[in-house]
């Protein structure tokens, strides 16, 4: 047996000998393998070259590109706090048989009017404004407006107008509770008809103005709430060479809110009044004001007014020239106005209403009307969102001690909201 193994173990050694002595390669085949070995060198070569010439190409054509031009840089507005910028523009086209007051809007007929009608064209109802939402503390959080519009007084008497402040307050909230202090809306008899015209039924039934003032309110639960408030306007407003009030107004109102008629709808009711106390032409006098005020919607209706009743109304509820008298003595007044709002269409609301002023014939004499009353209808729609058009027609007739004036206004309006 182990023979055998030997000679198979030497049988295979000499196979594998042999086998690698008859596969040595010859110098022949070694030299047509370089070459075959350069050709693929001299290739890849070329290759590489018609690859550099391609990104040589492409990197000739990107320099010779333009530059992009420049992007103007964003505008952004900063601000510690969050900031909200809103306004309007609105464009009045106005037609009126006689003077009725002023250009821009409607007071009341002078006792000089001449009946002669006129056109104006109007933009000084463009309004700006900015609401800020300021830091909390202690539970307390403020808010701010500012909003103005260019019914100033130009001292050039400019025909673009003057900007003047509107709105200008701080809000302080904290649950029910909430402080106002700056320039806002008259708080008693502040409700208002919607009208185009700017002055809003002034002098003919609407009781209202912006005043600096402090007012505090007070949610009471159910539905009801309550106002304190103190206002007055500049001590150079006072009427009367010899009119000495040195308090401001001192003002109350109850107020409450609910569903009535409407069921999805709250109407609004309140009961306001207002005091201060003072001297003219060496009398004591007591100005004061009674008002009430609703808003009863009813389906596609609403129902809204106010009644009012009081003395020595002057700048403070856009009253000028109807607060003391030439003898230092209060003029008592009385009146209001009623708005039927009715909305047929979503994009569409129509608007009928009626004001009186009816001061007290004895305390005007011959320098202030003795009545004055205002009747209008109009239509706006919403034309694009945003961008309503309107159309007014206003009556209006002032009586004075020895005749009547009255007069039409025809307006038509375009308005954008932002």
């Amino acid at each position: 047996m182990k023979g055998i193994f030997k000679w198979f173990f030497v049988a295979t050694l000499i196979v594998l000998f042999t086998g690698n002595v008859y596969a040595e390669p010859t110098v022949k085949d070694l030299q047509g393998q370089l070459e075959k070995l350069m050709k693929q060198v001299e290739d890849q070569k070329k290759q590489i070259e018609a690859l550099q010439g391609k990104i040589n190409e492409m990197q000739s054509k990107q320099v010779q590109q333009p530059a992009p031009a420049a992007q103007p840089a964003e505008v952004k507005v900063n601000s510690k706090y969050k900031i909200n910028i809103y306004g309007k523009l609105k464009f009045d086209a106005i037609y009126d048989t006689n003077n009725m007051g002023r250009d821009e809007f409607i007071t009341y007929i002078p006792k000089t009017a001449d009946g002669k009608d006129r056109t104006t064209f109007n933009v000084r109802d463009t309004r700006l404004g900015i609401a800020i939402d300021g830091p909390s503390l202690y539970g307390w959080t403020t808010k701010g407006r500012f909003e103005t519009d260019f019914y100033g007084n130009a001292g050039d008497n400019s025909s673009n107008g003057a900007l003047r402040i509107r709105l200008a307050y701080v809000d302080f909230a904290k649950g029910d509770t909430s402080i106002r202090v700056g320039q806002d809306w008259t708080p008693i008899a502040n409700l208002n008809p919607t009208t185009l015209d700017f002055a809003i039924a002034g002098y003919n039934g609407n009781l209202w103005n912006r005043t600096p003032q402090i007012t505090v309110q007070q949610k009471l639960g159910g539905g009801f709430e309550g106002l304190l408030s103190l206002y007055r306007y500049r001590w150079s407003d006072e009427e009367g060479t010899n009119t000495q009030i040195h308090l401001p107004w001192v003002a109350a109102k109850i107020g409450y809110s609910g569903l009535l008629l409407d069921l999805e709808k709250k109407a609004w009711v309140s009961l306001g009044g207002a005091v201060r106390h003072g001297e003219s032409n060496d009398n004591n006098i007591t100005p004061y004001l009674l008002a009430l005020e609703m808003a009863i919607p009813y389906n596609m209706f609403e129902l809204r007014g106010e009644a009012y009743m009081g003395q020595g109304l002057g700048s403070e509820y856009f009253h000028k020239g109807g607060a003391i008298n030439a003898s230092g003595n209060a003029i008592l007044t009385n009146g209001g106005w009623a708005q039927l709002n009715v909305k047929p269409l979503k994009d569409l609301q129509v608007n009928l209403g009626y004001g009186i002023d009816d001061p007290k014939d004895g305390d005007v004499g011959s320098a202030f009307y003795r009545q004055s009353q205002y009747a209008y209808g109009n239509l706006i729609y919403e034309i694009f969102k945003d961008i309503s058009a309107g159309i007014e027609a206003t009556y209006v007739d002032t009586e004075w001690d020895t005749k009547s004036n009255h007069g039409w206004r025809y307006t038509t309006s375009l308005i954008y909201n932002w």
